[in-house]
């Protein structure tokens, strides 16, 4: 009993501070990208801009996206009138999220999570899922800044198997499920786009293929179906290169200031990672071309050419950074170099 009444206090307290310390849409600042891509790493990072308090993937609980219409990887197309789905993100966006909410505060304890959600102002949202909605996204909300982190597919496909977080609904749609899922169903989106992927859903028979699909649509949608590229792009690869001259070219775009406390936050492995990081950049960047076999790597290069995103990723262990920087907002001054 006493455990229940002050469990009630505590939510009742904690949804008092999120009026106090409501947050202007304006001021939030948006970190998107797919899973393993290295999202933790930059919100870990930028959690440290002074005033700021963070959700982390507000859209990862199912019961969360069912309730508010959303799926794994929502598509909406620009323009398309969604209310339902608008007035959610629009609540995310001001903080106007419970304690059951993924959320990260400086204070360890309860009286001081609450006290540190009135008095800051200013949010950071991390989304992982958003990817095909982005364009959609940034003409809905007129945020502080977007920043969208790319990272190679052969990378990405390589985290995920090694760490078992590939959706297991990838997974059942291969093994021919009665319900395909919305990961890697296409029927819902233009029809230019069908076009492009239907010959690789008839190829799928593996985990690779399978995760490798549901990358090259993360990508495909808002880095070449779109026309619009409002976003800041952030290359993984050169997160890790030249951490901190990136994250002061991030910073700059969004007219914030870099302190050692974010500096020396990237400078650590994230707290999605799993083994050790190695100090040696270079050898972080190579691991998949160590542990993919030969037939993995071709068959995610395969698809990713199908989809004409070699433009960007190829064998190589780094991107394209001069196409890169032609995809995001174009009076960023400093580019990816």
């Amino acid at each position: 009993m006493i455990r229940r009444i002050n469990g009630k206090l505590q939510r009742t307290a904690f949804s008092l501070a999120g009026n106090i310390g409501s947050c202007a849409i304006e001021d939030t600042i948006v970190l998107a990208g797919s899973p393993r891509s290295g999202t933790t790493l930059l919100l870990e990072a930028m959690h440290k801009l002074p005033g700021y308090k963070a959700i982390n993937e507000p859209l990862l609980k199912k019961k969360i996206r069912k309730k508010h219409g959303f799926n794994l990887r929502s598509y909406i197309a620009p323009g398309q009138s969604v209310p339902d789905q608008k007035k959610f993100l629009s609540d995310v966006l001001q903080g106007q999220m419970d304690q059951s909410a993924r959320w990260l505060f400086e204070a360890q304890s309860v009286p001081g999570r609450i006290f540190e959600h009135s008095q800051r102002d200013k949010l950071l949202v991390k989304f992982c899922r958003i990817n095909r909605m982005l364009p959609w996204f940034a003409e809905q909300f007129d945020v502080r800044g977007i920043v969208f982190i790319v990272r190679h597919p052969c990378a990405v496909v390589n985290s995920m198997l090694r760490f078992g977080q590939w959706d297991k609904w990838t997974w059942e749609y291969v093994q021919k499920d009665s319900v395909a899922s919305p990961t890697v169903k296409i029927d819902h989106l233009p029809d230019s786009v069908q076009d492009t992927f239907a010959p690789l859903i008839e190829r799928i028979s593996t985990k690779t293929e399978a995760l490798t699909l549901m990358w090259c649509l993360d990508h495909y949608l808002p880095l070449l179906h779109s026309s619009e590229h409002p976003w800041i792009l952030v290359p993984y690869e050169k997160l890790i290169t030249h951490n901190h001259s990136e994250l002061r070219r991030i910073c700059n775009a969004l007219g914030a200031e870099v302190n050692n406390d974010i500096l020396q936050t990237l400078d650590k492995p994230s707290s999605s990672v799993k083994e050790k990081v190695k100090e040696n950049a270079d050898a972080q960047l190579l691991k998949w071309k160590q542990q993919l076999t030969t037939k993995q790597i071709d068959d995610i290069l395969y698809m990713v050419d199908a989809v004409n995103l070699t433009s960007i990723y190829t064998d190589a262990a780094e991107p394209n950074y001069e196409y890169l920087n032609t995809l995001q907002r174009q009076e960023i001054t400093e580019k990816v170099s």
